[in-house]
């Protein structure tokens, strides 16, 4: 199960227009994710016993990267922007053959 705070950034992606932008945005998610989780398995004792809710959290944090890549990858690309309306103005009138310059 995702943490609240990893949802929210993959509905943010989701919900943005620019492929560019979801993109960076997604990438940014695992390299932080991924970050977390090195620092997490950094900072255990070498050699040394882990606690079990060390253990629980790495399993989680790893849980929580592969399901982020995954739903990350099905958010990507983004909603196609809106398609910009043609104006609404009618073309220039064509003075009469008579007036012309």
């Amino acid at each position: 199960m995702l943490t609240q705070a990893a949802q929210d950034l993959i509905t943010q992606v989701q919900n943005t227009v620019s492929i560019e932008a979801a993109s960076a945005a997604a990438m940014n998610i695992l390299v932080i994710q991924t970050a977390d989780l090195s620092a997490k398995i950094a900072a255990l004792p070498a050699m040394g016993t882990m606690s079990s809710e060390d253990l629980a959290a790495i399993k989680t944090m790893a849980v929580d990267l592969q399901e982020s890549a995954t739903k990350l990858q099905a958010a990507i690309p983004a909603k196609p922007a809106p398609a910009t309306p043609a104006p609404d103005t009618p073309p220039a009138p064509v003075p009469p053959a008579g007036n012309r310059l």
